[in-house]
């Protein structure tokens, strides 16, 4: 097995390159010349959840080099490394500390997972390179206090549970609850967020909490316990994995709950078709980027662009996914700190501008969702809509929600 799988974008024989830009790059500002930007990441080429990097790492390599034809970033070209981890945290802080201490990046991008982001988080902050923008939707990662050069990006699964836990109790009054959780970070922001969100005294909704291991080959037992616990709704706060095998196994046992998915499991509607079900009608997860599959954004000048770069950088890539466009914007907020540090990109630099956001409107994100954030306040994005399957597919509803 390559332990060290490298994707580059921006550059053809990178491996030769990195002397020579070592030695241009300047000391106040580790990772850049005048020509070129230099980021890295981590992502799970190989593994269980390689499908992932296919929608992340492998679209964001495209997008910097559909950046770099338009003249890149304020004159410089963005060289994006990105190394394979297989969503193993010891590979992680293996492949980060090659890209900060050999390769001399100035930034990470969306490195792909809370366990993979939260092994190095120490590290980085302990050389100031900046994080940002964590792809995860953990809750311990905004924390500018001791950890400052870490920022999140998208809603967390705390903020997505609040949110849910409203709808539920205000759309699904008296209904009971089920929670499929994995046993981590996630899982614990989950059952957090739901019962901040169903507020005090309604937590006797929640009839049953069932949990899993990652390496766990089944969910059969616990889908079993839920059904018998009388839930009427089902939280599946699981990964994709297990999030589409809980669903096939509820359709099996004649088990038809109201369905909740967690917004990075979108595609298991996609996957569940492949194997000929589907989620059933009326499901729910939540959205803050528009979809590529739903009809309300067809012919979006943004999503009409969108589609038009995938097809020419990336036309192996899956345009109906919703977490390519989910992946694009990572990169457009990175890219939009790095143009606004101007030739200032100084590691401070890019940390006071990511931490100064006001109102910044990302073509990809839903109307009234913008970028936010302070020195004190490091969520850039707190505000969801919620979708539903309607006709087989994803389609948005109401309006935009806060926690």
């Amino acid at each position: 097995m390559q332990r060290r799988q490298l994707l580059v974008a921006g550059a053809a024989g990178a491996a030769m390159s990195f002397p020579p830009f070592l030695r241009a790059q300047s000391k106040e500002s580790p990772g850049v010349t005048d020509t070129e930007i230099r980021l890295g990441q981590t992502n799970p080429y190989s593994g269980p959840l390689s499908a992932y990097a296919a929608w992340f790492g492998k679209v964001q390599l495209a997008y910097c080099n559909f950046v770099n034809d338009q003249g890149g970033i304020n004159g410089r070209k963005i060289k994006l490394l990105s190394y394979d981890d297989g969503y193993q945290p010891p590979r992680t802080v293996e492949q980060v500390r090659k890209l900060v201490e050999s390769d001399g990046i100035a930034a990470v991008l969306h490195i792909f997972g809370t366990a993979p982001n939260r092994a190095v988080v120490r590290y980085l902050n302990t050389k100031k390179i900046p994080q940002i923008f964590c792809g995860t939707s953990g809750d311990g990662f905004a924390d500018p206090k001791t950890q400052p050069y870490t920022m999140p990006f998208q809603p967390t699964a705390r903020i997505e549970a609040q949110i849910f836990g409203k709808y539920m109790l205000q759309d699904l009054k008296g209904k009971k609850i089920g929670i499929l959780y994995q046993q981590d970070e996630i899982g614990a922001s989950v059952r957090q967020g739901l019962r901040e969100g169903l507020g005090a005294g309604n937590e006797k909704l929640i009839v049953s909490e069932q949990s899993y291991q990652p390496s766990d080959t089944t969910v059969d037992s616990q889908v079993l316990n839920l059904k018998a616990s009388g839930a009427e709704i089902f939280y599946n706060s699981a990964t994709l994995k297990h999030c589409a095998m809980a669903v096939k196994k509820a359709q099996e046992v004649g088990w038809q709950p109201t369905i909740f998915t967690l917004n990075t499991t979108s595609a298991v509607n996609k996957v569940l078709k492949e194997s000929g079900s589907g989620l059933p009608e009326g499901s729910l997860t939540s959205i803050w980027h528009k979809s590529p599959v739903d009809p309300a954004w067809a012919n979006d000048p943004a999503m009409v662009e969108w589609k038009g770069f995938m097809k020419k950088y990336y036309p192996e890539g899956d345009a109906s996914e919703p977490n390519c466009v989910l992946s694009t914007c990572y990169a457009q907020a990175m890219f939009h700190v790095l143009k606004s540090c101007g030739n200032d990109l100084r590691s401070e630099n890019i940390l006071n501008v990511a931490r100064n956001l006001k109102s910044v409107q990302l073509p990809l994100l839903l109307p009234g969702i913008t970028l936010n954030t302070s020195p004190t306040d490091y969520y850039p994005i707190k505000q969801l809509q919620l979708t539903h399957i309607e006709k087989g597919d994803w389609k948005s509803f109401g309006q935009v929600l806060s926690a």
